[in-house]
Order: C-alpha cells, then sequence, then structure tokens
C-alpha cells in the first residue's frame, strides 16, 4: 500500500511540472507582470490581442517569433489552436480593416528574452533550452 501511495505521488509530481513548462515552448514575461500562471484562453486572448492590460493597470506587450521558427509553430499549434500561416492571416485582417496591428516579430529566443526583459508588461515565448535569466516563467493551466 505504501509502494502504492508512493507512485501515486511521484505521477502527481511529474503531471504538475509538466503543466509549467511544455516540452517545446516556455512561456516568460518581464518581472513587473503581476501574475504568474494564466489560463490556456487567457494567453490565447493575449496573443490574438483581444487582452491589452494586465490586472494592475499596465499594458500588455506581446511579441512572438518569427512564423518559420519550430518553437513558433508549437506555440501557434499548442495555445492559439491556428496554424502560423492562419495567425498570420488574423492579423492581416486586422491591420486591413483597421482593427489593429501586426504584433512585434523577433528573430530568436536571444531578442524575446532581450525585450521582454527591458520592457513593462512584455510577454513572449521562447525554446525551454533559452537561458531566461531574471525573467519570470509563466505557467500555462
Amino acid at each position: 500500500m505504501k509502494y502504492f501511495i508512493f507512485s501515486i505521488t511521484c505521477i502527481i509530481t511529474i503531471v504538475s511540472s509538466l503543466a509549467i513548462v511544455n516540452a517545446d515552448v516556455l512561456i516568460i514575461c518581464n518581472e513587473s507582470v503581476p501574475v504568474r500562471e494564466l489560463s490556456k484562453s487567457k494567453l490565447k486572448s493575449i496573443f490574438f490581442d483581444k487582452e491589452s492590460i494586465w490586472s494592475d493597470g499596465q499594458g500588455i506587450k506581446f511579441v512572438i517569433l518569427k512564423s518559420k521558427s519550430k518553437v513558433h509553430k508549437e506555440f501557434t499549434k499548442t495555445y492559439l489552436k491556428k496554424t502560423p500561416s492562419q495567425y498570420k492571416n488574423y492579423f492581416k485582417k486586422r491591420v486591413f480593416t483597421g482593427k489593429g496591428k501586426a504584433p512585434r516579430s523577433l528573430k530568436s529566443d536571444k531578442d524575446v528574452i532581450r525585450f521582454v526583459s527591458k520592457t513593462d508588461g512584455a510577454i513572449g515565448y521562447l525554446s525551454p533550452k533559452a537561458n531566461t535569466g531574471d525573467l519570470n516563467i509563466i505557467e500555462v493551466k
């Protein structure tokens, strides 16, 4: 019985740790951002530019990787339920109709880290292998 309880505890610990870091994508934010976890729907709203203010009133500034990036493909598939081209077309339509502007798109994890670390209210994503330094990691539930 003790072995069974120990096994269940180990499985729960492993599964809950996987919720923090998707195997292929890490969500990061500036230290000024007042949250450490987001629902998938809230994250989706942010990256579709439907949420523009954090709970403390500061503006949300999201940044994406270039659409040919493997991490970008995984992010759009996992969290936005879109292909990179569908995501790009969404913003093309918003720009064309005057309802928004295209998101800032950066070339590398290093560029995302630099932008997010220097920009209050910033959120982005990158490879889990990247050195995030002092940036906060967002748990997505």
